[in-house]
């Protein structure tokens, strides 16, 4: 199986193939600090960032939306 950091994020489509209960297993091990959880049967990813102070949190925003238009 291929490690997360040698792949490349693709848009989710509802026909996109699902990981599997093994590769998920696997899958979290390489994202510790990302919690896998179920809403209205669908498998997501969650992970919870804090902050000091407001211009702190839109720096990291900017930073990630940065990172999403690569």
């Amino acid at each position: 199986m291929e490690s997360l950091t040698s792949q490349k994020c693709v848009a989710c489509q509802a026909d996109a193939p699902k990981v599997t209960d093994d590769e998920l297993v696997e899958f979290i091990k390489e994202i510790p600090d990302w919690e896998p959880l179920t809403e209205d049967s669908i498998l997501k990813l969650r992970r919870v960032f804090n902050f000091d102070d407001y211009a702190q949190a839109v720096r990291f925003s900017n930073q990630v939306a940065d990172l999403a238009e690569q």
